[in-house]
């Protein structure tokens, strides 16, 4: 896993255009909220996040992130509730947009797409589903180089409901649903660094 997110990481800085801007790197922790589905709950608890981001103009940053959370799913329908161990990992791309880029405090919004790995401790495999996440925050540079980043997101992890071809006297058409199941909540600070020009 770590040779893998090493090459993600290096591709993704050699892929984004070189704007005249330096990184932008952020390590942050908070909570994971919410979670319920069916009588299935990820219990709410700590999370943690890292951050590498490529400012690309215009307030516009490409950020790719990968969120973690050690946890356990509750099987609350039974008599009995049952416990299973667990990591939630998401592993994201997407772009942040600042809304005064440049300046010592911006808040940005953010929308991002990309996987989620849900990964038991023992007895069963793990199980990746396509997340897209949603959300928001501030930066707030103390100098130049350091400064504070505050983050809110909902996470919404998707399962695919069905596709389908509509054909009829007007015309055809192409439909596709899906739906979400554990959607979260993530509430996290941290820091965020600038590395270069």
């Amino acid at each position: 896993m770590k040779k893998f997110l090493l090459v993600v990481v290096v591709a993704f800085l050699a892929a984004v255009p070189v704007a005249g801007q330096g990184v932008q790197v952020s390590v942050m922790g908070g909570y994971s909220l919410f979670g319920s589905s069916n009588g299935f709950n990820i219990k709410d608890s700590f999370s943690a996040s890292a951050i590498i981001g490529k400012p690309i103009g215009a307030g516009r940053v490409v950020e790719f992130s990968y969120h973690r959370q050690d946890t356990y799913l509750e099987d609350l329908v039974g008599a009995k509730p049952t416990r299973l161990d667990m990591t939630a990992e998401y592993f994201q791309i997407g772009v942040a947009q600042e809304v005064a880029p440049g300046e010592a405090t911006t808040p940005y919004g953010l929308f991002s797409l990309g996987a989620v790995r849900y990964n038991p401790k023992k007895d069963y495999s793990d199980e990746w589903k396509f997340a897209i996440n949603f959300g928001g925050g501030v930066k707030h540079f103390i100098n130049d180089t350091v400064g504070l980043r505050l983050s809110a997101l909902l996470m919404m992890p998707l399962t695919w409901g069905g596709a389908g071809l509509f054909c009829g006297t007007g015309g055809c058409n192409v439909g596709a649903g899906a739906y979400t199941v554990f959607l979260q909540a993530e509430l996290q600070a941290g820091l965020v660094f600038k590395l270069g020009s």
